[in-house]
């Protein structure tokens, strides 16, 4: 054996998922959540797109329309339920985001062919 047995992936991961371009806010959230509940539609796992941070910044939460995410995460995670917030790979360059700061400053960034 080169590698080993392979892993099960989390139980989780191979369950009902439910993702849509655009939840609006936290109440958006929380009526998809209880759409579900009321339909007793399986649901384990709601994902959250772009539109849930600070200006299309990954690792942010938008200020006013997802203001409280951790209460959010607990009443998502009281029905026995995850959440994921959708992480693309292409971050935001401008100079008030800290995380493309940091990358430029450790010199991560993709350059094209001089170096730019």
């Amino acid at each position: 054996m080169v590698t080993g047995s392979p892993q099960l992936p989390p139980v989780f991961a191979i369950s009902f998922h439910q993702c849509r371009w655009n939840y609006n806010n936290m109440d958006d959230v929380k009526g998809v959540n209880k759409g579900f509940e009321d339909h007793d539609i399986p649901m384990d796992v709601l994902w959250l797109d772009i539109e849930h941070t600070d200006d299309k910044k990954y690792f942010t939460w938008h200020p006013r329309e997802f203001e409280d995410p951790e209460q959010m995460l607990h009443h998502v995670s009281h029905f026995r339920r995850k959440m994921v917030t959708i992480v693309d790979p292409h971050i935001k360059q401008t100079n008030s985001y800290y995380i493309y700061e940091e990358m430029k400053k450790r010199d991560f960034l993709i350059k094209d062919e001089n170096a730019r």
